[in-house]
């Protein structure tokens, strides 16, 4: 054929997977960074249950008069849940708005290689939203 067609060139095609086109030979890198992001989060979690612990194991006092003054195991026990509740949503809250704002920063980025969308973008939106 291109002996006929001098003028036409002969394209080579290579295909690839979604995945191998996006991260490319940086995969090991990108594992290890999500361990470390694991780890982290598993030593995150780990504090925060050793400081509600010892808050409740300061508030023993509190706690027994309490309980003198006639509040059931009942009642005791819905107020500090209710209080680890207000914690974990307002954290909960405050990590979202945070991942929003990293996630905007990187779209609005300067440099190409952070203008990869993620799918957090579109997530903490749907979450964020009012109207569901």
């Amino acid at each position: 054929m291109q002996h006929e067609h001098p003028d036409y060139h002969l394209v080579r095609a290579v295909s690839r997977s979604f995945e191998r086109a996006v991260v490319g030979d940086v995969r090991p890198v990108i594992v290890v960074l999500t361990l470390a992001v694991a780890l982290l989060l598993v030593i995150a979690c780990v504090n925060v249950a050793n400081l509600l612990l010892l808050r409740a194991s300061s508030r023993g006092r509190e706690l027994t008069i309490r309980r003198a003054l006639g509040a059931s195991h009942a009642d005791i026990g819905r107020q500090l849940l209710v209080e680890s509740l207000v914690l974990a949503v307002s954290g909960g809250v405050l990590g979202l708005l945070c991942a929003m704002g990293c996630c905007a920063y990187c779209w609005r980025s300067p440099q190409r290689s952070f203008r990869v969308r993620t799918s957090c973008d579109w997530m903490a939106r749907h979450l964020a939203s009012p109207s569901r």
